[in-house]
C-alpha cells in the first residue's frame, strides 16, 4: 500500500528516506493498486481481480497444451480453489498476480511471433514479473532456460530495442534506484552478498535445503499440505514421470518444456523459498510464494492424466480438493459465493468425467 501511495504523489523513483525498508522493494505491480485507489474502487477488489485474470490464463494454458477446454477449465478452477489462493482473496498482497505474470509469460514464451509488437509486450510482462518481486529473477532465468534458444533464433536489432525499453523501464528500474541509493540492488533483503537491513533476518538462514537438514521437513510439510491440500504432494508423481521420461521419452515437445519448467522450479525451491520453522504462521504464509511452482506441477499431472486416461480420478480429485476449502469458508463466509462457482464449474464441466468413474466403480 505504501508504493502505491508513493505512484499517486509521484514519489516513487525516488530515494526512499522512510525509516520502513520494505518501501525499498520493487513495485510494479503496485501500479495496479495505486489506479485502484485513484478510482476509488475498494482495494478489496485487487486480489480478486488477479484472482479473475489467473483463472483466465490457467484455462488458457490448458487449452494450449490440449487439456481441451473443459478439462482446461477444471484445471484452472482446481488452482484458483486452493487455500494458499483463497486467504490472499481480500488482502492487497502481489502473489496472486506475479503468477498472472509467470503464467502469461509461459503463454507468450509457447507462441513466439518475430514481430515488434510481440517482443515489445514480453519485455512489458517480464518488466512486471522482475519489476513486481525479487523472486522474479528466478522466474525469469528459468523461463529464458527453457524458451532463450527458441527467442534468440528471431532477434534482431528492433526486437531487441523493443524488449529491452519496457523491461528496463519497469523492471530494472527499481534495482537501480536501490543500487543508488543503497548500494545494494536488492535492499532491504540480505541475500548473498549483499548485506540488506540489518534489522531484517538473513533469508539464507532459513532457505528449503537447509531447513529440511536441520530436521524441518515435518513442519513445512504440514504446512504445504494445509495450504495445497493434495496437490501439495504433486512433486511425487511428477519426479515419477520425469525421471521416467529421462529414461525413454515418451511426451511430445510442449509437455517436454511443461517438464522442463517443472523440474527447474523444483530446484530453484531449494535455494529461492525460505520458511522459519519457530513460527509455524511465518511458515504457512510463506506457502504463497510457491504459486508458480504448483500451477506448473499441476498443469503437469493433468497433462499426464489425460495422457494415461486417468482424467475421471483427477477430476474427482479437484473436485474433492475444492470441497475442503470449506473449512476455510468457516472463517470468511463472503468466500462461499467464490466456492460456489468453484465447486459448479468443477462439476458442470467434469462431470461427464464423474459418471464414467461412478459408473466404472459400480
Amino acid at each position: 500500500m505504501p508504493i502505491a501511495q508513493d505512484y499517486l504523489n509521484g514519489s516513487v523513483f525516488s530515494i526512499p528516506t522512510t525509516v520502513n525498508p520494505f518501501i525499498n522493494f520493487p513495485g510494479a505491480t503496485e501500479s495496479i493498486l495505486a489506479l485502484f485507489i485513484l478510482l476509488h474502487i475498494p482495494v478489496a477488489l485487487f486480489c480478486v481481480l488477479g484472482w479473475v485474470i489467473l483463472f483466465l490464463l490457467l484455462r488458457r494454458m490448458g487449452v494450449h497444451f490440449n487439456l481441451g477446454n473443459e478439462l482446461s477449465v477444471i484445471y484452472a478452477t482446481a488452482f484458483t480453489s486452493v487455500l494458499a489462493v483463497l486467504r490472499e482473496m481480500d488482502t492487497q498482497s502481489i502473489d496472486i498476480w506475479i503468477a498472472a505474470w509467470f503464467v502469461l509469460l509461459v503463454l507468450l514464451l509457447e507462441n513466439p511471433k518475430k514481430t515488434f509488437k510481440y517482443f515489445l509486450l514480453l519485455g512489458i510482462v517480464f518488466g512486471m514479473l522482475v519489476g513486481s518481486k525479487y523472486t522474479g529473477i528466478f522466474y525469469m532465468l528459468i523461463l529464458l532456460a527453457v524458451y532463450g534458444l527458441r527467442l534468440i533464433k528471431l532477434l534482431n536489432w528492433s526486437r531487441i530495442l523493443a524488449f529491452l525499453v519496457p523491461f528496463l523501464l519497469i523492471g530494472v528500474s527499481w534495482y537501480v534506484r536501490n543500487f543508488v541509493a543503497r548500494g545494494d540492488p536488492l535492499y532491504p533483503i540480505p541475500f548473498l552478498f549483499f548485506s540488506g537491513d540489518t534489522h531484517i533476518e538473513n533469508l539464507n538462514d532459513y532457505v528449503l535445503w537447509k531447513e529440511l537438514l536441520n530436521g524441518h521437513a515435518e513442519i513445512i510439510l504440514v504446512a504445504l499440505l494445509s495450504e495445497y491440500l493434495v496437490w501439495g504432494l504433486s512433486f511425487i508423481p511428477f519426479l515419477f514421470f520425469f525421471i521416467k521420461n529421462l529414461r525413454k521419452k515418451f511426451i511430445d515437445a510442449p509437455t517436454s518444456r511443461v517438464f522442463w519448467l517443472c523440474f527447474f522450479l523444483f530446484i530453484t525451491a531449494f535455494f529461492m523459498y525460505s520458511f522459519k520453522p519457530t513460527d509455524y504462521h511465518f511458515v504457512v504464509s510463506n506457502m504463497r510464494y510457491m504459486y508458480s511452482f504448483i500451477i506448473m506441477l499441476m498443469l503437469a499431472l493433468f497433462i499426464m492424466a489425460k495422457k494415461f486416461k486417468i482424467v475421471q480420478e483427477i477430476v474427482l480429485l479437484a473436485l474433492l480438493n475444492a470441497i475442503a476449502a470449506v473449512s476455510y469458508i468457516i472463517y470468511h463466509p463472503k468466500l462461499i459465493i467464490i466456492f460456489l462457482v468453484i465447486a459448479s464449474l468443477i462439476y458442470l464441466k467434469g462431470k461427464k468425467y464423474l459418471e464414467r468413474f461412478i459408473s466404472g466403480a459400480s
